[in-house]
């Protein structure tokens, strides 16, 4: 057995110090350890970390210790734990104080590796909430502290190493005055969102350990239900019986509410048993994931919450003032991010918290893109749960940006710059402007004002998932939701509010905000500008047909609204709906065009499928009735969303499943599937295969094709080869958990339906014809085309209902030979064949 612990061991230095110093006491400390066993001590590989998003210099390097004597397992990971409490407690104690830091032991070796799947009534000591201001310095803002009596909480914790889930346990025993009965909070833990364990073991008197855990995301408040015989009878889970609430405590006693506990990213549990805190540990190390780092640190503890309050005040009064909009929005983006700033700035001097302040106003009007970059990096490393010196980093990025952030950013042709924010009940979270595809508003008015604003739970989860879980939903929705739509958004100087919504965003928990620009646009008026809305009297249609203006598009030809060049033609009718009587449209939401491509676009009020006819004459635009969904006349530009090209079809789970139904033997899927995977893995190897896969899953404007018979080798160069392991991954990746599988380039392809114009087509007929990829002359020049015939097989997704899949008749119709890389729809028969299947309209998979 090898009878050898490893340690890493992790530094930053402070100011004035040397390395020489730190690496001394690291010696010194572990050499100590001869007095317990024979030991031989080596230490190896002082480093300098990677450099990281704040830049600060962390040092770290490996220390082993080699025992000289053979023992146990058990005897070694008892050796190891006297080591790491040794480290927590010579490391408040001069000469050591300050230097020794993190300890991270080998999670192999060093824990015990029992395993129990649940651990239960783990009592607590304390329960705090607050940020690490350095690596062995916590700031606390609020703490619960265990009290037998009332008023007061009964604080313990469960450990689920089964479910990866911790739940903290707050009993709250109401004073003798208050009317209300015992309650029961709880904070649910994923072990998923847990980015690091820091533990001090420090204690020696008492049999206490200290557990902090630096989390990703924000743990979930529950409370239990104060009727559970009002609501349907639930499963065993017992859980289910909690509602998910947004404030701790009762007004008895003191009331903790859900912005507080949001400031805070590292939660300490003070456990009160040191022997169940190592096996509780340990168990939680073997579930954790790999990327979850476990270290010993002899952690102080400075008391900051009664500043806060003071802190946040100033920065919003007298700091912001003095700064401008973009500057102010970075420094929200870092303070917003979580109590991390603030807490720094309480633990400053006045002098030094005054020289903090001035910085920051001198370095906005010297250099505002440089400071606005150097907080944005700040915020990344925040956000990456880096432990960062704020005020210490701060002058050094902005000396940084002052060289390289020298001009605003470039942004590629058809995008712009905007500015997103995630509300949840506990925060609002500011990003960094981001690339966005531009559309009809960003296009008109400056992308400067605009914001997208997305809800979520403090989890970042969407709240339809946590609203399962409460009993009284509207007062959450209100919260979180309501006002946020109703009051909108202060930045600065600046006051977001509402403007609209997409159907995307609908889906994503989100909507489009505006600020007053200096030209006076207001949310009102762009709204007035977008079009004539008064006629629709749905409000869920009056949001979608406002969102027509927000889908990412491309700006094309300018075409007046009541130019001689568009015409409104009425609708291809047929058939006689079963019920209704009404007559069905084949036309629906399809036009023509005399320019030679078929595209989907949004006009004016318009939006549908344009289909290339050659009978029209000159410059023509032939739109439909059921095209005009609202009526605009402010914008004449033909905006594509998307153009007919080939792409690729691929099967998921739900079409797999209908197919079996239908009579697919389930060895042509895992043939399909033995062919994906072959051609994905050859791809790394042959040139020819690896073009073939770059041309079916790449959407890239580089002309792989050209390369290849240039002599260029597709699997040899770097960034190629990347992108092929991209493919290959994310492909393997989809087809575990969505079991999605290509189907081969020649045998189905994802297209537009369109409408036959010159009503050759029967009903039971289609017109298909495709582009062959990687056919000779490739995609930049005039690739080769195939017409299909026979037996084809349609469907649209999402498709549902074994009805969904149909199969039709391919035909070869010389007039139609225009059309390429779509299928085409007969406009006679007693019912359009696109209506006889569900899904989203226009988009068959062939």
């Amino acid at each position: 057995m090898d009878n050898s612990l490893t340690f890493l061991v992790v530094w930053k230095e402070k100011a004035g110090d040397e390395l020489q110093d730190y690496v001394q006491l690291h010696r010194r400390f572990f050499t100590t350890l001869d007095t317990w066993h024979k030991t031989r001590f080596q230490m190896t590989n002082i480093v300098l970390q990677p450099a990281t998003y704040s830049g600060e210099r962390m040092f770290q390097a490996v220390a082993t210790i080699t025992l000289l004597d053979s023992v146990t397992a058990r005897e070694l990971q008892n050796l190891c734990s006297k080591i790491l409490h040794q480290w927590c407690f010579l490391g408040v104690i001069m000469p050591f104080k300050g230097h020794l830091q993190w300890l991270i032991p080998d999670r192999e070796r060093a824990f015990w590796r029992g395993w129990t799947p649940y651990e239960s009534n783990v009592q607590l000591e304390a329960l705090a909430f607050g940020t690490l201001a350095g690596l062995c310095l916590f700031a606390q803002s609020h703490i619960v502290v265990a009290q037998a009596g009332a008023p007061g909480y009964t604080l313990s914790c469960a450990f689920k190493h089964d479910e990866r889930l911790l739940q903290v346990i707050l009993k709250l025993n109401h004073s003798p005055s208050c009317r209300h009965d015992q309650c029961t909070f709880k904070l649910e833990i994923s072990y998923s969102s847990i980015f690091r364990v820091i533990i001090n073991d420090a204690e020696k008197d008492r049999d206490t350990t200290s557990v902090y855990l630096h989390l990703a995301t924000l743990p979930l408040l529950y409370r239990n239900m104060d009727d559970p015989m009002a609501s349907d009878p639930p499963p065993k889970d017992q859980d289910v019986w909690y509602n998910r609430v947004f404030q701790l405590g009762c007004r008895c006693w003191w009331v903790l509410q859900s912005t507080d506990i949001g400031a805070s990213s590292v939660i300490m549990l003070s456990l009160r048993n040191k022997l169940k805190a190592r096996q509780a540990i340990s168990r939680m190390s073997a579930r954790c994931k790999r990327e979850t780092t476990f270290q010993y640190c002899p952690m102080l503890i400075r008391k900051v919450g009664a500043q806060l309050k003071g802190i946040k005040k100033r920065c919003s009064g007298k700091l912001k003032a003095h700064l401008g909009f973009s500057t102010c929005y970075a420094l929200s983006a870092v303070l917003q991010q979580g109590n991390n700033g603030f807490a720094q700035m309480a633990l400053l001097a006045h002098d030094q918290l005054e020289q903090f302040e001035q910085d920051l106003v001198r370095f906005c009007q010297q250099n505002n893109l440089a400071l606005e970059s150097a907080l944005f990096a700040i915020r990344s490393a925040i956000e990456e749960h880096e432990i960062v010196d704020i005020p210490a980093v701060l002058p050094q990025l902005y000396s940084k940006y002052c060289i390289a952030a020298t001009s605003i950013a470039k942004v590629p042709a058809g995008t712009c710059l905007v500015r997103r924010a995630i509300v949840t009940p506990s925060r609002v979270l500011l990003l960094p402007p981001q690339v966005h595809s531009e559309n009809r508003i960003l296009r008109k008015f400056d992308p400067e004002y605009s914001l997208r604003v997305s809800f979520r739970d403090d989890n970042l989860c969407n709240l339809s998932y946590s609203l399962m879980f409460i009993s009284c939903r509207y007062p959450v929705i209100e919260k979180v939701v309501g006002n946020t739509l109703r009051e909108g958004l202060a930045v600065g100087d600046r006051k977001f509010k509402l403007l609209a919504t997409s159907c995307s965003q609908l889906r994503d928990h989100g909507a489009w905000f505006y600020a007053t620009d200096p030209k006076g646009y207001s949310t009102d008026m762009i709204r007035y500008w977008m079009g004539d809305f008064s006629d629709i009297q749905s409000t869920a249609k009056k949001m979608a047909r406002m969102g027509q203006c927000f889908s990412s598009t491309e700006e094309s030809v300018r075409v007046p609204v009541l130019s001689d060049s568009v015409h409104e033609v009425p609708d291809v009718v047929g058939g006689k709906h079963p019920v209704k009587g009404d007559k069905y449209i084949f036309s629906d939401g399809i036009g023509m065009i005399s320019l030679p491509l078929i595209e989907e676009v949004r006009y004016a009020g318009y939006k549908g499928m344009l289909c290339v006819n050659p009978v029209l004459q000159g410059k023509q635009l032939v739109l439909r009735k059921s095209m005009r969904k609202f009526h605009c006349i402010n914008s004449d530009n033909i905006e594509v969303i998307k153009i007919s090209a080939p792409r690729p079809v691929f099967l998921n789970r739900q079409l797999i499943t209908l197919l079996e139904q239908l009579g697919v033997p389930s060895r042509v899927f895992f043939c399909l599937q033995q062919h994906m995977v072959m051609l994905l893995t050859n791809a790394l190897v042959c040139d020819a295969t690896a073009l073939q896969v770059l041309e079916t899953y790449v959407c890239s404007a580089l002309p792989f094709g050209k390369l290849l018979r240039k002599g260029f080798s597709l699997t040899r160069d770097p960034f190629i080869r990347s992108m092929l392991f991209a493919v290959y991954r994310t492909s393997m990746e989809s087809l575990l958990s969505k079991s999605r599988i290509a189907v081969p380039q020649n045998l189905g392809r994802n297209m537009f339906g369109v409408l036959d114009d010159t009503k050759t087509l029967k009903y039971g007929e289609v017109f298909v014809q495709f582009t062959l990829l990687g056919s000779p002359g490739g995609r930049e020049d005039c690739p080769a085309t195939t017409v299909v015939t026979g037996t084809v097989l349609v469907t649209k997704c999402p498709c549902l209902h074994p009805g969904d899949v149909r199969k039709f008749t391919a035909v070869d119709v010389q007039a139609l030979h225009h059309v390429k890389d779509c299928i085409v729809f007969p406009a006679e028969g007693p019912r359009p064949h696109p209506d006889e299947m569900a899904g989203k309209h226009k988009t068959p998979a062939l």
